[in-house]
């Protein structure tokens, strides 16, 4: 995937919640049902970002989820963009739109570089 090389060759800075973690080894098990493409996965991801705790996110995300509505999991995720001021890039259709709707700069992943 061309988001995942640019990040490698340092194109892109990638700034999520270390919940990403945990989200990334459950997607990658669940797509491959491979062990250790799960744990390779977060590897990388975790190498090549910067970690945000989930409790220097939480004024922020209460914040927003109050504003949107929007699930407490995909509040982290705004709220991570909204403070570090990056495009929130998701696969997630309802995210997405939310964050628009707040007005964060994002993109769904599926559709992203070809418009």
């Amino acid at each position: 995937m061309e988001v995942l090389r640019r990040i490698e060759l340092g194109d892109y800075e990638n700034h999520i919640p270390l919940l990403a973690l945990i989200e990334t080894a459950c997607v990658v098990s669940r797509l491959t049902n491979n062990p250790k493409s799960a744990s390779l996965a977060t590897s990388f991801v975790s190498s090549h970002a910067k970690l945000y705790d989930t409790t220097d996110l939480l004024e922020r995300s209460i914040e927003i989820g109050i504003k949107t509505k929007a699930s407490g999991f995909d509040v982290i995720f705004m709220a991570c963009a909204d403070i570090t001021g990056a495009l929130l890039i998701t696969d997630d259709r309802k995210m997405y739109e939310k964050s628009i709707e707040f007005g964060l700069e994002a993109a769904l992943l599926r559709e992203w570089g070809t418009g």
